[in-house]
């Protein structure tokens, strides 16, 4: 329920954001792009209540991948082993790739190959372009 929740939210806030700004500037209506402005701090508010009352029920924020990097390079300290955790959160990041892939019927293995394959592409094109 919790994860649904927050999931919305973050959807919700980028879509009041984006949908205000088109309103206002692209649809030329400013009262209607200002409602949907409006909304991004609620939203929020929604997001902020729905992570206490979720850490108030017993429930223990994890380490963010950010401070788990600051940490291995020794700026941020933690309790427990740095590297382990990272090793952790790489490897379940990975795992949830592989698992979505499956349940979409895409193969990785072709659609990395691919965007790897693009992005060589585009980053020699911009060397070529960029060279002196």
């Amino acid at each position: 329920m919790t994860l649904g929740i927050i999931v919305v939210c973050e959807i919700g806030f980028w879509a009041v954001i984006v949908l205000g700004l088109f309103a206002r500037y692209t649809l030329k209506s400013p009262r209607f792009g200002f409602a949907l402005l409006s909304m991004a701090p609620v939203i929020d508010l929604v997001l902020l209540i729905t992570t206490a009352v979720h850490l108030r029920s017993g429930a223990e924020a994890e380490w963010a991948i950010g401070r788990l990097l600051l940490a291995h390079d020794g700026t941020w300290p933690i309790d427990g082993d740095a590297t382990a955790e990272l090793k952790h959160k790489l490897a379940e990041s990975l795992w949830w790739t592989f698992v979505l892939a499956s349940k979409l019927d895409i193969d990785i293995d072709q659609a990395f190959s691919e965007t790897m394959s693009t992005i060589r592409t585009n980053l020699e094109a911009t060397i070529e372009r960029t060279a002196l």
